[in-house]
């Protein structure tokens, strides 16, 4: 069996992130939490910029998100895992299950 290997814009992202996260995760370290309901706005802008890059990696559309309101949004935030680095989400994980 041949081993996967990533195409050149995925490696290239990947290391746009890693770079980007670096001074953050060497000042403080990165810690996974769950966030309440009042941090819906962070979750918000995370989700928005995630599918602004990438869209094909989501069930949706950003034209889509970019419209609801508080309530979904907070909703929404129950079930994501985010990555915290000095106290500002940086990413996010999220398992959604449907029944069929």
């Amino acid at each position: 069996m041949e081993a996967m290997v990533p195409s050149g814009n995925t490696v290239i992202n990947w290391i746009s992130v890693f770079v980007n996260i670096m001074p953050v995760v060497k000042e403080g370290g990165i810690s996974c939490v769950k966030l309440d309901l009042s941090r819906w706005e962070p979750y918000q802008e995370l989700r928005l910029e995630a599918l602004k890059s990438d869209s094909s990696a989501f069930g949706s559309e950003y034209e889509e998100e970019l419209n609801y309101g508080k309530e979904v949004w907070q909703s929404r935030i129950v079930g994501v895992i985010f990555a915290i680095a000095n106290n500002v989400p940086i990413g996010m994980m999220e398992q959604v299950y449907f029944s069929r």
